[in-house]
């Protein structure tokens, strides 16, 4: 990857969600359609959000190239992302796979806990209609599949790579994970994004596989669409506070100790396996 090349990718993200933006708002204007009223409007405005810095991935052919020296250009570009190019660590100790898991799930567990503003009224109506049953087929394929895959490949394998070169890994994770928070345009969406960030921007450092964060990513979201497909009469507590949930202050606290346990250790374990094998 070219060193200046983060540049040019958040340019064109930021371009992608102006262009998304102004064609939703053209089209509304000119023929007085409104594109999130249909099933595919949410997921065809996403896409298009990510089509500027994708043109350019594919067609800058001459920064990647595989371990015989071969180069790649066009969608072999981008597949190579997912392939690693064989810098991703070798987990040898297969228990380690069952501390990302425990990591993962403790860390939703404490970033839910975590107090938010009032969930917003436009995403709330969002949400609801994201969730409705002519809408729920292209939420899931938006959520669960794009999403977690074009948002890997630009925040975690493109910019985190960039920035490993240029700066201290805990700087590297901070950079993507802020740029990652921002993107999202709202303060509602961007704290808890910036805090996966953190997350996923670690996994990544640690294991060096996209393909991992792709998957929590997706886990992530798919589990969020689906509590709010079964709490859509009440969407505003989907989306609330862990805390809200529970009577109990005592069983609110020991879950959120448990899991700031098993948070603590899942790293400790993690780091300490994988510290030696990764680049610092």
């Amino acid at each position: 990857m070219g060193i200046n090349m983060s540049r040019y990718i958040i340019l064109l993200t930021i371009m992608g969600v102006l262009m998304s933006s102004v064609l939703s708002v053209l089209v509304n204007l000119i023929f007085g359609i409104n594109l999130p009223d249909y099933p595919f409007g949410d997921f065809l405005l996403y896409i298009l959000i990510f089509i500027p810095p994708f043109v350019l991935l594919y067609v800058d052919g001459n920064s990647i190239k595989d371990n015989s020296g071969k180069v790649y250009g066009g969608f072999k570009r981008i597949a190579s992302f997912l392939r690693c190019n064989g810098e991703n660590v070798p987990v040898k100790k297969h228990y380690l796979w069952l501390f990302l898991i425990l990591l993962f799930l403790s860390a939703m567990v404490l970033i839910s806990s975590i107090p938010a503003p009032e969930l917003p009224q436009w995403y709330a109506d969002k949400m609801l209609r994201m969730v409705s049953p002519p809408y729920l087929p292209w939420s899931l394929l938006m959520v669960s599949i794009f999403a977690p895959l074009f948002e890997e490949i630009i925040f975690r394998k493109i910019l985190m790579d960039e920035f490993l070169e240029k700066y201290k890994p805990i700087v590297a994770i901070l950079l993507s994970a802020f740029l990652f928070g921002a993107i999202h345009f709202n303060v509602w969406q961007a704290i808890p994004a910036f805090l996966y960030g953190l997350l996923f921007g670690w996994i990544y450092f640690k294991f060096r596989n996209v393909i991992i964060t792709i998957v929590l990513h997706s886990l992530n979201n798919t589990i969020s669409i689906i509590i709010a497909y079964f709490m859509r009469d009440n969407i505003g507590l989907a989306f609330s506070p862990l805390g809200n949930l529970f009577s109990s202050d005592f069983i609110f606290y020991s879950i959120i100790f448990a899991a700031f346990a098993l948070f603590s250790l899942s790293i400790y374990v993690i780091d300490k396996n994988l510290k030696i094998d990764v680049k610092s």
